[in-house]
């Protein structure tokens, strides 16, 4: 004879069970963890530590709250407040440490030191910093991690450095075949307008240092004035010459305070006056 005794039991549901990360409080502790970044940052601002010391701060705390918070999710376990915003302070005063001796590192680079020098320094100023993150952050430091840092920091201020040398070379080239040609169409406005300073009037037709002279003070005009009383003192010294290669009437040597102006485009006292007014604004 065989039996059997058995006990029945209600089903229950012992599968995994979705949607049970606590997002609210990953949240809360993300803003507060950032708050105390925000903090460190505000302190370090105020006191005029510099923008490297603030961005620093930023940079590093915010990634550290960052990480703190793709821990927990990857383990999907919230951490305590506490937790996040001993992250955020840590990473944000790491941040600012490294950031400043960063900057005072990259600061002391020689005017004349070649391209590879600089690299050199800017990639053991990264290798500096990372040790003073991690220290400070209470992490452990590979000989991997360094050097990492130093290629990294070296490679991106390479890049950069020839990025920014080749940009300001082609940019002074446009900025000055434009302010010529400006310059130019200023120049040609200028004599083709009779009386730009006002009214004129001249005794006589010939264009000599008196007769300029003159002209600018019977135009009546504060400008006028100014210039003469300019050049009358000797601030402004005034060159006449019979024209000019490119056919200007009027041109100012900066640096110097010598006015040159070319008769054979004037032609009157008075249009010469209206090229020294405007020649002498860029000398002021």
């Amino acid at each position: 004879m065989e039996g059997w005794n058995k006990q029945t039991f209600e089903a229950y549901d012992d599968a995994p069970q979705e949607g049970s990360f606590d997002w609210g409080g990953l949240i809360g502790n993300v803003l507060a963890g950032l708050a105390a970044v925000a903090a460190v940052a505000f302190i370090v601002g105020t006191a005029g530590l510099g923008a490297p010391v603030v961005v620093g701060a930023i940079a590093v705390g915010a990634t550290a709250v960052i990480g703190q918070a793709l821990s927990d999710y990857a383990s999907g376990t919230v951490s305590s407040t506490g937790t996040y915003i001993t992250t955020g302070l840590l990473g944000a005063v790491a941040g600012a440490v490294s950031g400043g001796v960063g900057a005072m590192v990259e600061g002391a680079i020689p005017a004349g030191a070649t391209a590879l020098a600089k690299m050199g320094i800017v990639g053991s100023s990264g290798v500096l910093e990372t040790l003073i993150e991690n220290t400070i952050m209470g992490q452990k430091t590979t000989w991997g991690d360094l050097a990492f840092a130093f290629v990294a920091s070296a490679g991106l201020f390479g890049v950069g450095d020839n990025l920014t040398r080749a940009f300001t070379s082609h940019a002074d080239d446009v900025i000055g075949n434009v302010a010529g040609k400006i310059d130019n169409i200023v120049d040609s406005a200028a004599g083709q307008t009779d009386g730009l300073i006002g009214r004129v009037v001249s005794n006589s037709d010939e264009i000599t240092y008196e007769s300029i002279l003159r002209a600018l003070r019977h135009s009546d005009t504060p400008e006028g004035y100014a210039v003469a009383a300019l050049l009358k003192r000797g601030n402004v010294k005034l060159v006449l010459k019979e024209s000019h290669p490119s056919g200007l009437g009027g041109l100012y040597r900066f640096g110097t305070n010598y006015v040159t102006i070319y008769t054979s485009v004037c032609r009157t006292p008075q249009n010469a006056a209206g090229y020294v007014a405007h020649e002498v604004r860029h000398y002021l």
